[in-house]
C-alpha cells in the first residue's frame, strides 16, 4: 500500500489475508481506461496461495483495452460484511491487492 493504514489495529495478518483470498469467490478489479477514466469490474478469481491472482477473461473488450493501456491495477475482495444497525456501523474484513496485471 502507498501509506500505512490509518486504522492499523484492523490490519490483517498474512494468514488471515490468505484465508480470505482462498475462500472468497469474487472481487472488484480496478483499472484505468485508455482515456484515463477509472474502471472497476466485478470478477471471479483464483488465488495461487502465494502471490498471484488469476482472472478469466475474453481476449478482447474494454477490460483488455484498459490492461493494454496501463498494467497497474488494484483488486479488492470483501471476506466479511456485517452491518450492526444498533451501533450505526459495519464490521468487515477485506483484502486490497495492488500490482501489475499481465495477460497469460
Amino acid at each position: 500500500m502507498k501509506d500505512k493504514m490509518r486504522r492499523f489495529k484492523q490490519l490483517l495478518q498474512d494468514s488471515e489475508t490468505k484465508a480470505i483470498l482462498n475462500t472468497a469467490t469474487n472481487g472488484i478489479l480496478s483499472l484505468t481506461g485508455p482515456d484515463g477514466t477509472p474502471y472497476g469490474v466485478p470478477l471471479s478469481f483464483v488465488y495461487d496461495g502465494d502471490n498471484a491472482i488469476y482472472f478469466h477473461s475474453a481476449r478482447n473488450g474494454y477490460k483488455m483495452e484498459c490492461i493494454e493501456a496501463d498494467s497497474r491495477c488494484s483488486f479488492c475482495v470483501v471476506g466479511q460484511d456485517m452491518i450492526v444497525a444498533d451501533e450505526f456501523t459495519s464490521y468487515f474484513r477485506s483484502v486490497i491487492a495492488e500490482g501489475r496485471i499481465n495477460v497469460v
